[in-house]
């Protein structure tokens, strides 16, 4: 028998969840999909039926992942835990694995499905470095996870979507300071999108 991803429908209070968890398939089968969600909800099982295969053949490893994708609204209390400037975040502490989407950031940012696409893709290569113990946190393992989503999305998606997150942090007010508070930031993802 063949162990595979399998989408599910799940309501969590205020918040539309996507839980991906692993079941046995008929060994012809690399994914299966049956997820029904409101029309403004689907980037996760938009990204996961369009890349699963891809993602099966490439890294088997996360065959046995269990992902719960949490849309967050504008206006709803996001966790302490997630970055209100980020617009993907996953959380790897607990099973399952929490992939927060904030559609308000996505929106100000004004991403794409595809380089949204890149940044879930990114997002798993978080979990990825994870299986192989090299999550510091640290700009090598955020530069590993933009090489798993160029591998898996593509190199024009992931660079694109970087683009935005430095125009965005870019236009974020300074408050009068004399340097940009978000400078070191902005950096960092310059340094990422060199190195795709």
């Amino acid at each position: 028998m063949f162990t595979n991803w399998v989408a599910v429908k799940n309501k969590i209070l205020h918040r539309t969840a996507y839980k991906l968890e692993h079941q046995t398939l008929r060994p012809n089968y690399l994914f299966t999909y049956s997820m029904t969600i409101k029309e403004n909800s689907k980037l996760v099982s938009d990204f996961c039926s369009r890349y699963a295969t891809s993602i099966n053949q490439k890294y088997p490893s996360l065959i046995h992942v269990c992902l719960e994708g949490i849309q967050l609204q504008i206006g709803e209390n996001i966790p302490d835990n997630v970055d209100k400037d980020s617009p993907f975040q996953i959380d790897t502490s607990n099973s399952p694995y929490e992939l927060y989407e904030l559609q308000e950031t996505i929106k100000k940012m004004n991403l794409t499905n595809d380089e949204c696409f890149a940044l879930i893709a990114h997002e798993l290569g978080h979990v990825l470095a994870k299986q192989n113990g090299n999550d510091s946190g640290d700009e090598a393992e955020e530069k590993y996870a933009d090489g798993i989503a160029k591998d898996i999305v593509g190199k024009d998606e992931i660079a694109s979507a970087i683009d935005k997150m430095i125009d965005y942090f870019n236009s974020l007010p300074c408050f009068g300071l004399p340097l940009n508070p978000y400078k070191k930031v902005i950096d960092n993802f310059n340094n990422r999108k060199t190195s795709l």
